[in-house]
């Protein structure tokens, strides 16, 4: 339920970049040139963009400062669907050589698995951003008012959540090692699977009591 290799390649496949053809020799540019493509291809996945050297002041953000984030009509559907009960945080650090992170928003289907419904690349990992992510989700499928709330052991995440789409009843924070982070995926997904396993029962014994 984690953000795996497999992912990332899940990611390159649905946004066409598969086999990336490098558009500008300026990573930067490159990156401008390929949000600017899916646009141009009606491709409404795009739903912040702040590119680095751009004025950051209207949010918040230094000029240095990159925010992408993306969400497919597929990834609306099923924040819209599932979004009421179960909303996960994951972060994975260091993705390429500029040190940028992916954070990914995951929901619960009736079969326990996880889906990944938003992504935010961005070279910072703090609250301001995070409102920012959780904003721009709310400006594309509207306030997603969730039952259950968990992330890791940053409250940055809940606040921001609790900032743009109001409190939620049941947060749990799980605390995960720099190591875990960075290469424990199957230990944080076996944390997550228990955790999720005893909210199952907390709301059972909510329900029949």
């Amino acid at each position: 339920m984690l953000i795996e290799k497999k992912v990332i390649h899940n990611i390159k496949r649905d946004f066409n970049i598969n086999g990336y053809i490098k558009r500008h020799e300026v990573d930067a540019v490159s990156v401008k040139l390929w949000t600017q493509e899916m646009k141009n291809n009606g491709e409404n996945c795009i739903v912040f963009f702040k590119e680095q050297r751009q004025s950051g002041n209207d949010y918040g953000l230094k000029d240095e400062d990159f925010v992408l984030i993306i969400m497919t009509d597929f990834q609306k559907e099923m924040i819209t669907n599932y979004g009421k009960d179960k909303i996960c945080i994951d972060g994975t650090h260091g993705l390429n050589s500029y040190d940028f992170n992916l954070y990914s928003v995951l929901v619960v289907d009736e079969h326990k698995n996880g889906i990944s419904v938003a992504f935010c690349f961005s070279n910072k990992g703090s609250e301001d951003v995070f409102r920012i992510y959780f904003s721009a989700i709310k400006n594309a499928v509207g306030i997603i008012e969730a039952t259950t709330f968990m992330t890791d052991d940053a409250l940055a995440f809940y606040n921001a959540w609790s900032y743009a789409m109001g409190t939620v009843k049941n947060v749990f924070l799980w605390a995960c090692s720099k190591s875990a982070n960075n290469d424990g995926h199957e230990s944080k997904k076996r944390k997550i699977e228990s955790i999720l396993a005893l909210i199952d029962e907390y709301e059972l014994t909510l329900e029949n009591s």
